[in-house]
């Protein structure tokens, strides 16, 4: 019996994007480096995959950002209520 791989050129990309992600099980990331071993060629594009992959800067901060929930909530229950008196009373 042939063991036919999930990873062809229709879907490679998906595959590497979650190849970086770490989203793969280990049968599926074997797939992945066997396929790259078929087709070399591809290893630039994994590459870029890789490259493109954002890091949070830890350093910023925004001052604020509790209050700006606390409006969103009450812009949401002010939404939702039709009552003008209740709009008023839940901002206070």
């Amino acid at each position: 019996m042939l063991f036919e791989m999930k990873v062809n050129m229709q879907n490679y990309e998906e595959y590497f994007v979650r190849f970086v992600d770490n989203d793969l099980s280990a049968e599926e990331a074997g797939e992945v480096q066997l396929f790259l071993q078929q087709h070399p060629g591809l290893k630039a594009e994994l590459d870029a995959f890789r490259s493109a992959v954002l890091i949070p800067d830890a350093s910023i901060q925004f001052s604020g950002k509790d209050k700006r929930k606390v409006y969103e909530a009450f812009f949401e229950l002010s939404r939702c209520t039709g009552n003008k008196e209740e709009k008023v009373q839940a901002g206070s």
